[in-house]
């Protein structure tokens, strides 16, 4: 026995077999379960009965059709009913005429052919379903009575009066004119939606959504007393939800046909995400036209445009948080180019005399178990008693004073002091040469003074010695650093001329023009005699290029174009002959012109021939840390006779000084001159200013930056174009394989496993296919870092560069060959909106699993430790993606692991939909199936069918973001050199 639920009908309760409370317009007799006739101007309980055993009622009412003659027919159908019955008010009816003040109301009825409610709508659809016309032959039907607006004036119109309730929806199911189940809902709304039943359908759809849907088995049916097919239970079980998306007829057609759906809450459990198809439906509502003109008004006036059934408010919000990322980044280019425009026109700084370094008292330790890392920061420090500031490489305030000398007691145990105190200094626009054996502390010591990050515990200051007014932020920004490495770093693909052009383009400022780019490029390149070579790549251990010793020259010219106020090189004629040797050192030499215009070179060097030694300046000469000789080449003669090593006539006086360091282990240097006395005898004024890292910031905009790494980026795809060509060629040729392996998939049961299996194995393909992006980066690791230490561009610049790239060139275009070639040698859904949807999601996941990868590559310097995590995640998203293991019969100690796998998100949505609107028909046990494609989806691989936007913004700005921020500061903190 079943009890009236509150919210329903006062009728509407199939109570013990019996009867209706009373019967609703359209059903009779016993229990309301037959159908009656005439039409809605009759009284319910008044209209005859259909013929037990008819179809349909044979004794309507003209002008009005159906199972129960509910539904009108023709435009004037219910006009000439009215005129005939001769009740309620017919034509146009002033305000005065009623008695009251107001304007004038149409009162002529016309027959509303919508599916939409406005008062109470009427209508009667054909059941289309395989599985359920092959179990129960005939004619299935539904009927329906929709109520928005409650007729309170059933007098004004004619019809007959009932107890209508505003915003409900009675539902009966037939089977031959025999009503089977009905159904019940209220709190029913209408929205438009794009979602339209019927892909040629072009006047839109309307949704009428209700809640609180229930359902009863009529028990005598034939429906309902199967034994062998007991549904019962399963009908009195549907509730929750119901959704009636109907599209509209050509409003100029009034018999016009039109195609529903009965779906929502428990029924996409049994029928898909489709629901129960109803198609040649017609509807019929007798409405004053006043009555439809006043609802029109109200329509257009406050009724929205719903975006879909799956827009849901979080899924808007989240498009709205896409659609300012977009516009962030447009936002992010335009400031980009107005930042490079004013750049550009700022105008010139003078260019002023040479600066000079000096540095005092540096120690350098190195913890041999722990190495902690050394910053520079830009404190300010204490004064000296002339007024000029001291600041540590720390960039801490010190008490040193630069006359005061430290005593360092180092302890047996101690065997990481690198740098013992040491104090020198290279006098403005002069050349300098630091000699040594090796382990001497030469290249630590220029590390330190070119503001390389160090790993171990600096102690010490180093200055700027000029003219004070002159030194600012550009000249700490000119200081070049040649490393004895940056040789190999040198990409093979470019030539000598765009090395140089590139490097010039990132360290000279936006107001320096190209074609004086290019005038100081043609300098260095005729200054270090590479004319020759101008034009020819550089090569690799691919493909020869140029020599090793042009290839250090070309390393110092890269130094060279940025017009430095200090260079410093490091072992920069090691391994070259004599007169490569002699190409370098002259181009040095003509470098450090003096103290008006030159450039303050300084130059650690093994063993210089004669010649090459007297053109220094001045001589370091140290060991184990410590000084042994400082001062000109002139009197280094007189040093090594003074010790006890003469120099024997045809002898280089640069040998003696190194066999000196040599037999010296550890002994008192020889103490220079004052830095302080050494300029007075030069004629300079110090100044000295406080050096910070070179590589702190860039000389050129970030859009600079990024346009010229792209440009470089570029290059290398036309000439090393292996790696795109194998991306692109085995994204076809994979393509290939996975669309023959799964040709044309059939609409059955096997075939809608196929279907689903060439999803999941595009998607696996792409999944390994993205770990190239880790080997990718990782291949550019070492060129990166050591320009970034350079201070040619920025981390962040660089990220970007590589990203547009790399996702562009070698992700995407890939991504988007296989995607068509499989998506359509597979026969899936052939709807230009399903594939570009399915393309979409492919193309986002294809981004967020390279970004992963990426961020590998960042975080671990050893490959083999990132290919192995790679690969686990790889493993970790096929399991986790709901084609393997059912996610909600988990354990739910571990169903949270499903939300943090990109792959769920993508392969649902992309499943969801391949399969919304698929059937699949299949011949079981010699019945017909025919079931929706979707409700086999959600039973084995538990798909949210509502999830696809909602999956594709998680994708997108939870995924897509939090990888790229990742990445961002892996690149930042760990893609940096350390010495």
């Amino acid at each position: 026995m079943h009890a009236a639920p509150s919210f329903l009908f006062s009728y509407g309760a199939y109570v013990d077999s019996s009867q209706y409370a009373e019967c609703p317009p359209g059903l009779g007799g016993p229990g309301c379960l037959e159908g009656t006739c005439e039409s809605p101007f009759v009284a319910p309980a008044s209209r005859g009965l259909k013929a037990e055993n008819a179809t349909l009622c044979n004794s309507c009412d003209a002008g009005f059709g159906g199972i129960n003659c509910n539904v009108c027919q023709g435009v004037d159908s219910c006009d000439a009913r009215q005129k005939i019955s001769g009740h309620g008010i017919s034509g146009i009816v002033s305000g005065e005429d009623r008695g009251i003040l107001g304007p004038t109301y149409d009162h002529s009825l016309t027959c509303h052919h919508q599916p939409n409610a406005v008062t109470s709508t009427y209508m009667e659809c054909d059941v289309v379903h395989p599985t359920v016309n092959s179990v129960f032959p005939g004619r299935i039907a539904l009927t329906l009575t929709k109520t928005g607006m409650v007729e309170n004036n059933f007098t004004a119109s004619g019809l007959a009066s009932w107890e209508a309730k505003a915003n409900t929806t009675l539902t009966s199911f037939w089977i031959d004119g025999q009503e089977q189940f009905y159904c019940q809902a209220s709190d029913c709304s209408s929205s438009n939606t794009t979602t339209s039943i019927e892909e040629k359908a072009r006047f839109g759809t309307e949704n009428w959504s209700c809640s609180n849907l229930q359902c009863f088995c009529i028990p005598t049916s034939s429906f309902c007393s199967n034994p062998n097919l007991p549904l019962k239970p399963v009908i009195d079980g549907l509730s929750g939800k119901l959704d009636l998306p109907c599209d509209y007829v050509d409003p100029t057609d009034p018999g016009a046909r039109t195609s529903c759906a009965f779906k929502g809450g428990q029924l996409t459990q049994f029928l898909g995400a489709s629901g129960l198809p109803l198609k040649n439906c017609q509807s019929g509502a007798c409405i004053s036209r006043g009555d439809l003109r006043t609802f029109w008004a109200h329509d257009m006036a406050h009724k929205l445009t719903d975006g879909g059934y799956d827009l849901s408010p979080g899924v808007i919000a989240g498009l709205a948080i896409l659609g300012l990322a977009v516009a962030g980044l447009a936002m992010l280019v335009l400031l980009g180019l107005i930042a490079q425009r004013r750049a550009a026109a700022q105008p010139r700084a003078p260019k002023g005399s040479a600066v000079g370094l000096s540095w005092e008292n540096l120690h350098y330790r190195i913890n041999l178990k722990h190495t902690p890392l050394a910053h520079a920061s830009g404190k300010k420090g204490n004064s000296t008693e002339d007024g000029h500031e001291l600041f540590d490489l720390r960039g801490k305030a010190t008490s040193w004073h630069p006359s005061e000398t430290i005593n360092i007691v180092e302890p047996p145990s101690a065997r990481g002091e690198i740098l013992r105190g040491i104090s020198s200094c290279v006098a403005p626009g002069c050349l300098k040469f630091v000699m040594g054996a090796s382990g001497a502390g030469k290249s630590t010591l220029v590390d330190i003074l070119g503001g390389r990050d160090m790993q171990g515990k600096v102690e010490g200051t180093v200055f700027f010695i000029g003219k004070e007014n002159e030194i600012s932020s550009e000249v700490r920004r000119r200081i070049a650093f040649v490393d004895q490495e940056d040789a190999m770093a040198i990409p093979g693909y470019m030539t000598v001329r765009e090395t140089l052009m590139f490097a010039a383009e990132l360290s000279n400022p936006e107001n320096v023009s190209r074609s004086e780019k290019a005038a100081i490029v043609d300098d260095v390149i005729h200054m270090l005699g590479l004319d020759a070579v101008a034009n020819r790549r550089v090569g690799d251990l691919r493909r020869r290029g140029i020599s090793g010793g042009e290839r250090r020259r070309t390393s110092l010219g890269v130094a060279m174009v940025s017009r430095p106020k200090v260079l410093i090189a490091d072992e920069c004629t090691s391994g070259l002959d004599a007169y490569s040797a002699y190409r370098v050192i002259t181009a040095l030499r003509h470098l450090a012109s003096g103290p008006e215009t030159g450039t303050t070179v300084l130059v650690t060097i093994h063993q210089p021939s004669s010649e090459l030694f007297y053109m220094a300046d001045s001589v370091l000469v140290m060991d184990h840390g410590r000084t042994l000789y400082d001062g000109s080449p002139a009197n280094a003669l007189a040093f090594c006779e003074s010790v006890g090593e003469p120099v024997t006539l045809g002898h280089n006086v640069a040998d003696k000084l190194l066999i000196y360091a040599f037999k010296q282990h550890i002994g008192e240097a020889a103490k220079p001159p004052s830095f302080r006395e050494s300029f007075v005898e030069l004629g300079i004024q110090p100044s000295l200013v406080k050096v910070g890292r070179s590589g702190n910031s860039a000389s050129t905009t970030a859009m600079t930056q990024t346009v010229t790494l792209l440009r470089r980026y570029l290059k290398m795809t036309r000439r090393e174009y292996s790696g795109p060509l194998a991306h692109v060629g085995g994204a076809v040729i994979l393509g290939l394989i996975t669309g023959g392996s799964f040709y044309q998939v059939s609409l059955s049961i096997g075939g809608f496993q196929n279907r689903v299996g060439a999803i999941f194995f595009l998607y696996i393909l792409l999944m390994t296919m993205c770990i190239s992006a880790l080997t990718g980066l990782n291949k550019l690791r070492f060129l990166m870092m050591r320009e970034r230490a350079t201070g040619m561009y920025s981390p962040g610049c660089w990220v970007a560069a590589h990203l547009i790239y790399d996702l562009v060139f070698l992700r995407i275009v890939p991504a988007t060959l296989m995607t068509v070639i499989v998506y359509w040698m597979a026969g899936m859904h052939n709807t230009i909106t399903n594939f570009l949807q399915f393309l979409l999601v492919t193309i986002v996941f294809t981004v967020v699993m390279s970004l992963y990868d990426m961020c590998l590559a960042a975080l671990f310097e050893d490959m083999s430790s990132a290919i192995i995590v790679a690969g686990l995640y790889v493993i970790f998203n096929i399991g986790l993606a709901g084609f393997v293991l059912n996610l909600k019969k988990m354990p739910g100690a571990l169903r949270w692991l499903k939300w943090i796998v990109p792959s769920k998100y993508a392969l649902e949505a992309v499943a969801v939909n391949e399969v919304r609107g698929l059937q699949i028909i299949d011949n079981l046990g010699g019945v017909k199936v025919v079931t929706d494609a979707s409700m086999v989806a959600n039973t084995v691989f538990s798909f949210d069918f509502g999830a696809y936007y909602r999956n594709l913004i998680i994708l997108g700005c939870g995924f897509t973001v939090a990888y790229s921020l990742v990445l961002f500061a892996a690149v930042q903190w760990r893609m940096k050199e350390k010495r």
